[in-house]
């Protein structure tokens, strides 16, 4: 049901001249971005935000839908993120600012993949 929802979603992106399965990544990757630039500033806020709403006690269909699609839009952030709060907060710094870098290059190569 994630993914359908997902699919729905991201069939708006369709009109930019991608290919839906393709939309689909597009979308999850522009998500995971935009929660790479707020993990930025606020790295802690961030990562509690990831597991309250993957934690907390289920009791409808709609609690575990919105479970995975938080983990499908925002989990490779929280992974990443997970792995460098063990970090100083200068390394923490640089190699945000480079996985951001990395999520922007995968942005532009799937956004362009199918223009060319």
């Amino acid at each position: 049901m994630a993914f359908i929802i997902t699919g729905l979603i991201s069939l708006m992106m369709i009109p930019a001249g991608l290919p839906f399965p393709s939309t689909m990544v597009f979308f999850i990757l522009a998500t995971n971005l935009l929660v790479a630039f707020y993990s930025l500033a606020f790295h802690k806020t961030a990562i509690a935000l990831f597991k309250t709403n993957t934690k907390k006690e289920k009791k409808k269909i709609a609690d575990y839908v919105f479970m995975y699609i938080a983990i499908l839009f925002s989990g490779l952030n929280h992974l990443v993120q997970s792995v460098l709060d063990r970090q100083p907060l200068i390394i923490n710094k640089l190699i945000a600012l480079l996985f951001i870098l990395i999520l922007s290059m995968q942005l532009i190569t799937s956004g362009t993949i199918f223009t060319y």
